[in-house]
């Protein structure tokens, strides 16, 4: 009887009710930059939904797609029971409103430099309970930043997102600071906008030293063939660059890294 009575004050005070579990963590990511920082951070277990572009590593495409970045399914999202969904902003502010308005939690990552970076995936492995890996991981990232040869001369680029209408970037981007801090100069780096939309007059009239596309209409025939761009520096000395992976530039990510250090190699012995 004794040994009955010990059980079952035991099981009264020592065993977890439901009520005291921690919820699990359901994480649904809309943006392909913090889906790679989750897989970084080896949290990809608590990842349930992302978009298809989120396609890197290879197993964030095996993850469960809610759609796309401007219109995913706000029923998918939410049938996932999301703890936590990651947007940006602009691109998904109206996705934000709405998902607010079902009462889901939202996180919205919008760095717009490396150290706004570093400090977004801290942010992020805090929330998985990991925030000495992120540590170590940003500790890491840094080290190899670190690493990247300065460019001697500084050169002025200018990088096109999209030619009709052309937009590029500006002074609050995460690209034009990773500009910077190779020394490099961007030519629209006294736009406010994130992404301004230019006009071709104006590309011609600044003059660039290089070109860099990130879009597929950006081919190096198709720029020098533009009306009035064989007075650009870079059509006179063949400085186009259209071949480059836009995700290494695109998404504040760790494989930034491996962008960084493709620009440097590309500069590296430029006079």
């Amino acid at each position: 009887m004794r040994k009955i009575f010990f059980w079952f004050i035991f099981l009264i005070f020592c065993y977890p009710s439901k009520k005291d579990e921690k919820p699990k963590i359901r994480v649904v990511s809309l943006v392909p930059a913090v889906t790679e920082i989750i897989f970084a951070l080896n949290c990809e277990k608590y990842l349930v939904g992302n978009t298809i572009y989120c396609d890197y590593p290879e197993e964030a495409k095996k993850v469960y797609k809610v759609g796309d970045l401007i219109n995913p399914s706000i029923e998918r999202i939410v049938s996932l029971k999301p703890t936590i969904v990651f947007l940006t902003y602009p691109l998904q502010k109206n996705i934000d409103e709405k998902l607010r308005a079902l009462k889901v939690n939202t996180f919205v990552s919008a760095p717009k430099s490396l150290k706004e970076m570093f400090e977004e995936i801290i942010k992020i492995g805090e929330f998985f309970n990991e925030k000495e890996r992120a540590i170590r991981l940003v500790d890491s990232l840094k080290e190899e930043l670190a690493k990247i040869k300065k460019i001697k001369k500084k050169k002025r680029v200018y990088i096109e997102i999209n030619d009709t209408p052309p937009i590029t970037i500006g002074k609050n981007s995460f690209l034009n600071d990773l500009l910077a801090y190779l020394g490099l100069e961007n030519i629209f780096g006294d736009k406010e906008y994130e992404y301004p939309v230019v006009k071709h007059e104006e590309i011609i009239l600044r003059n660039p030293d290089y070109i860099i596309t990130f879009h597929p209409q950006g081919k190096v025939k198709g720029v020098i063939s533009r009306l009035g761009y064989e007075k650009v520096n870079a059509v006179r000395y063949g400085k186009i660059i259209d071949s480059l992976n836009p995700d290494y530039f695109l998404r504040n990510s760790p494989r930034i890294i491996i962008g960084a250090k493709i620009l440097a190699k590309i500069f590296e012995n430029e006079k």
